[in-house]
């Protein structure tokens, strides 16, 4: 009787927030390659004027992370919080699903939207598959 009474709270907490996923992009592409393009651009990429620049921080077969952090003159200000994203890619046959995250405490009015970014470039360099 103590487990359960343990364990409600914790079910019913759960159940109040809801995860969906995103659906993944499919490419016509091998995901090694989607995933060497995801790193290739991170360096690019900037989510708004108070934060450097994107940088890899994780690469694994599967996936890459970037991370960026206050510049130095605003770390008083905001911290040294990271912000980071991930993109994952799995490969079926010669199509490749790919989904990027954004994990960010606070979202300001002034970040850009760093994944649409990539997946801009993406669509630039692999042809889209529709569902």
């Amino acid at each position: 009787m103590k487990k359960l009474c343990f364990i409600l709270p914790f079910v019913a907490l759960m159940s109040c927030a809801p995860i969906q996923a995103a659906k993944p992009t499919l490419y016509r592409a091998d995901s090694a390659d989607i995933l060497a393009a995801v790193a290739k651009g991170c360096p690019t990429v900037l989510l708004n004027g108070l934060y450097d620049y994107f940088r890899v921080s994780a690469v694994t077969p599967t996936a890459v992370t970037c991370v960026t952090t206050p510049v130095a003159a605003f770390q008083v200000l905001l911290g040294s919080v990271p912000v980071s994203m991930t993109f994952m890619a799995t490969q079926n046959g010669q199509v490749s699903a790919v989904t990027g995250i954004l994990y960010r405490d606070k979202p300001a009015d002034n970040d850009r939207d760093p994944v649409s970014t990539i997946f801009l470039a993406l669509d630039k360099a692999y042809n889209r598959v529709p569902y």
